[in-house]
């Protein structure tokens, strides 16, 4: 069963199995460092967790310098032990060229441009997950950044292709934005950007992503829903918008939201996907703003 992961990286449920290792020990796994689906975790629960470009493996890379069955990180005598598979670019772990090696806490295993940390301590992957979730944020509005954003829709056009469940996106932006910094300075700018997240975090719901992809742009990536639906909740959200009372220090603030709606088609990418939602976005604005398209 494919978990979702990224386009080019997926990760398949691995059965619990009892451990060996002292109760105060964290659930050893490996987190996905640099490359394609950054960040993500897989728990090392099976016995035996193939890594490779197959389909077949508990780990997939979808990359040309991965081989079918690239690697194995197995569980022999209550050690993990990673392997080579006869790779043809090798597996390298803290950069040296390997063919077997007993993994220890903080080793890094490298195939193709992907690296892999090996942990066990709860501690150091609690830290771990904080620093990468910091990475995947915006430092102003607090939101997941674009960065984050492209990462995750290119996973979900791969994951909507392939089950065949519908997916769209909404791309809005605040209208006459640069009317408040030029007026009001960039303060008050920088106040409208971290209001309008906290209003629309209240209308997503579980599974929509929400990211600052520009300035004043924002996106929300909406799996498992139909244009119908999406054009409910983008109406939602920019009546709630227009709605709320923004204040910069005594001076209210007059907000609102043009905002383009795509669903994805089957002959669609990554690429004409956003572009269709931001046509729709620019034809929301030239059309009078405050509205959706």
């Amino acid at each position: 069963m494919r978990q979702r992961d990224s386009s080019h990286i997926t990760s398949k449920t691995l059965a619990a199995m009892p451990s060996e290792r002292p109760s105060s020990a964290g659930q050893p796994c490996l987190v996905i460092i640099k490359g394609d689906g950054l960040g993500n975790r897989v728990d090392l629960v099976q016995q035996i967790v193939e890594i490779g470009r197959s389909d077949e493996c508990a780990i997939t890379i979808d990359s040309g310098l991965i081989s079918r069955k690239h690697a194995v990180v197995q569980r022999i005598a209550g050690k993990w032990i990673v392997a080579d598979l006869q790779s043809t670019n090798g597996t390298y772990v803290n950069g040296q060229r390997i063919t077997t090696h007993q993994l220890k806490d903080g080793d890094k295993i490298s195939v193709g441009r992907t690296v892999l940390k090996y942990l066990e301590s709860n501690m150091e992957l609690q830290y771990h997950e904080q620093i990468m979730d910091m990475a995947c944020r915006d430092a102003l509005t607090g939101c997941y950044n674009k960065r984050h954003f492209d990462v995750v829709l290119k996973r979900e056009v791969s994951d909507s292709t392939f089950h065949g469940l519908p997916l769209c996106l909404t791309i809005f932006d605040i209208d006459h934005f640069k009317r408040v910094n030029d007026t009001l300075g960039h303060p008050a700018g920088d106040a409208v950007l971290k209001l309008v997240p906290a209003i629309a975090q209240q209308i997503l719901t579980e599974g929509e992503l929400f990211a600052r992809v520009g300035g004043e742009e924002f996106a929300i990536i909406m799996p498992g829903c139909d244009v119908s639906a999406a054009f409910t909740k983008a109406e939602s959200l920019r009546a709630s918008i227009e709605a709320a009372i923004f204040k910069y220090e005594e001076t209210v603030i007059p907000i609102t939201v043009s905002i383009g709606v795509a669903q994805f088609a089957a002959e669609d990418t990554v690429e004409t996907l956003y572009r269709r939602a931001d046509e729709r976005l620019y034809q929301s604005k030239h059309s009078g703003r405050n509205r959706v398209m």
